[in-house]
């Protein structure tokens, strides 16, 4: 049935927790007001492959600020529920893969106080998380604006995420220095429309696995309607599998459009 861990108020001088309890079997576990230190540290796969399907609650933490990635930290995780109510993630330079694969989470509470500031890379970030739902708590459009400070990687972002269920906020995602789309939103199923028409894809490039908009929307179910008509694909050269069999009924991509550097529509609208 897995170790039930206790250990509450506890207080760090360390420059790393990651892997602590990686692929642990837990069936709970008791981490209430951690005082995690002000030394800069890492994070990664802290709860990585952790066997429970419980709630986790690490609300009480303090010095947050001084995590400097989160990379994997949950990764494969079983956790029904991740409760980060106040975390300071603004010194966070990477959420790759932060939540991925992790099947059973269906919330993440104090989600909408995370902010960007200092993040390059977000890929995978919730990839694989099916039963996740946006709908309570959702990234804020600060977090969105924060990516134009230094993010370049968003690929596989929300590959496989939510069944059904509400949509992240992207709205308003500063995408100015991302040069791949690919995979973003593969596979993934929203009871309500994303809207991407804002971004900024000056910078996007190239193709192939995990490039250029390589299944950024293949597969996609739920949302019908793209307005794509502000983008910029002058020197986009790959638009292989872009939407292939996904569920869009209108996508606009504008009259003027310049498509001179693409060189292969391979499967693009494949399956519509």
């Amino acid at each position: 049935s897995g170790c039930e861990w206790k250990m509450p108020d506890l207080s760090f001088v360390l420059t790393g927790i990651s892997y602590v309890f990686n692929a642990g079997k837990f069936s709970s576990m008791d981490l209430s007001n951690w005082d995690i230190g002000a030394t800069s540290k890492t994070m990664t796969s802290c709860f990585s492959s952790v066997d429970g399907a419980f709630d986790l609650d690490l609300s009480g933490w303090t010095n947050t600020q001084s995590i400097n990635t989160l990379s994997q930290a949950f990764y494969y995780g079983e956790f029904t529920t991740i409760n980060m109510t106040g975390w300071d993630t603004s010194n966070v330079t990477s959420f790759n893969n932060t939540f991925n694969s992790c099947s059973n989470l269906t919330d993440v509470i104090g989600l909408s106080g995370f902010r960007a500031n200092s993040v390059t890379a977000v890929n995978g970030m919730f990839r694989n998380c099916y039963n996740l739902s946006f709908n309570t708590h959702n990234l804020s459009n600060d977090f969105g604006t924060d990516l134009g400070n230094s993010c370049t990687n968003i690929h596989s972002m929300f590959t496989g995420t939510g069944d059904g269920l509400a949509p992240p906020n992207v709205t308003n995602f500063d995408t100015s220095l991302c040069t791949t789309f690919g995979n973003v939103f593969q596979s993934s199923d929203f009871n309500a429309p994303i809207d991407v028409s804002s971004w900024d894809t000056s910078a996007l490039t190239g193709g192939g696995w995990y490039g250029g908009v390589f299944y950024m929307f293949g597969y996609l179910k739920g949302t019908i309607n793209f307005d794509l008509s502000n983008w910029d694909f002058s020197r986009l050269t790959d638009m292989s599998t872009w939407f292939i069999a996904s569920d869009a009924d209108t996508i606009d991509l504008g009259a003027t459009q310049d498509f001179s550097s693409t060189t292969n529509w391979g499967s693009a609208f494949k399956d519509l």
